[in-house]
């Protein structure tokens, strides 16, 4: 049986799981805000590569949470 120390030692390390999460996907968009920014001011190649690259990975992260979110039922297939 669990105690209510090791209980709240898995909450805290849930916490710091979904706390590190955000500060990455903070990070993400920081960066790709900044290639957004490079890219409209000098028109080189490789800002819109890094930005459409960063805007991948925020759109991945977006999606997942989206999926934790509103889950989609899943679809059961009857025998015929």
């Amino acid at each position: 049986m669990e105690t209510e120390i090791e209980t709240l030692q898995k909450q805290i390390a849930c916490m710091q799981k979904r706390l590190d999460n955000a500060k990455v996907f903070y990070n993400n968009v920081k960066a790709m805000r900044k290639a957004q920014r490079d890219y409209f001011s000098t028109r080189f190649q490789i800002h819109l590569t890094k930005s459409k690259e960063l805007e991948r990975q925020v759109d991945d992260e977006i999606d997942r949470v989206e999926g934790i979110l509103h889950p989609q039922p899943t679809q059961q297939t009857l025998p015929l």
